[in-house]
């Protein structure tokens, strides 16, 4: 008798530690807006606690969520700024080029030559918290792999280091990452379902690459890529997905390329800059001043380097 209810009660245990675990994403996960990244940090901590650390994976985007721009010019405000001239004032004497491409590679040079600092002060410490418990973390950035050294340059600076327990593997993951457009379409028809296909549409990408816990995608679909990410890794034990990025955009995409998996996600829209964003937007004055600080920079760059930008 003593034995049949251990049995019950053990089995009554269990249920509740296992069901989140493999629960079906049958609904839309729910966006959750922050201002601290202490708490998915904690979400991610409690899973761990209750389901293994081998079970949760956290991922993390770049700009604005783990590192922002010091100054106006080169700053998502200022991204988002340019990008609404070249779409509504392409005649605009505040443009700093002609086309979205242009735009980007230019973003992309001050990625390369201007400083960053991290979100929160407290960041290491809070990344630290995750590798303290051995769980899985990523980077999962619209940043395009030919900037790969620039970027692990300024994480390396702020001590910012993913834990890599979590490692990427075929057929997502080969050539020490760098998977062409090509390769990514014939990656994805062996991961994806042909309902998953038809949904994201995939017949053409640009090049990713993935290695060291960071993937980067060129601003591709984010929840697609997710999905991608997961199929690929080595550790087939993750059923709980945490989710961070300051894009609106992004956290919709990736709750709607999940919704229906198997996977448990937990999904945080990172809000701290939107005000920021939305202030250098309205504020026309820091506008004309970026503007003047991009052609003394502009100069001499064309004269001496010639980048495609400056034709």
């Amino acid at each position: 008798m003593k034995l049949v209810i251990k049995l019950i009660t053990l089995f009554i245990f269990f249920i509740p530690m296992t069901a989140g675990v493999f629960a079906h994403q049958e609904k839309p996960a729910k966006i959750e807006v922050i201002n601290d990244l202490q708490v998915p940090v904690t979400r991610a901590l409690e899973y761990a606690a209750a389901y293994g650390s081998e079970t949760t994976l956290i991922v993390f985007d770049i700009d604005d969520t783990l590192l922002t721009m010091t100054e106006d010019l080169g700053s998502h405000g200022w991204l988002k700024w340019q990008i609404t001239l070249l779409r509504n004032a392409p005649d605009s004497s505040d443009l700093v080029a002609q086309n979205f491409d242009d735009l980007i590679q230019i973003q992309y040079f001050f990625f390369n030559n201007m400083n960053m600092r991290p979100a929160q002060e407290n960041l290491s410490d809070l990344l630290q918290q995750l590798n303290d418990k051995n769980i899985p973390t990523f980077a999962l950035t619209a940043r395009g792999g030919d900037i790969r050294n620039a970027t692990e340059n300024m994480l390396e600076k702020y001590k910012i280091s993913f834990n890599k327990t979590a490692r990427c593997i075929a057929p997502l993951c080969m050539k020490r990452g760098d998977i062409s457009g090509a390769e990514l379409v014939t990656a994805s028809k062996k991961i994806l379902s042909a309902a998953d296909l038809e949904k994201f549409k995939l017949t053409k990408t640009d090049r990713i690459g993935v290695s060291g816990g960071l993937m980067m995608v060129a601003g591709q679909n984010k929840g697609l890529m997710l999905r991608l990410l997961l199929k690929s890794m080595k550790n087939t034990k993750i059923h709980n997905v945490i989710f961070v990025d300051d894009s609106e955009g992004n956290v919709k995409k990736v709750r709607d390329a999940f919704t229906g998996s198997s996977y448990r996600i937990s999904i945080f829209h990172y809000d701290k800059f939107k005000q920021a964003v939305s202030e250098f937007q309205k504020d026309k004055a820091r506008q004309t001043e970026t503007t003047r600080l991009w052609q003394e920079i502009r100069k001499p760059v064309c004269k001496n380097l010639k980048p495609d930008w400056c034709k």
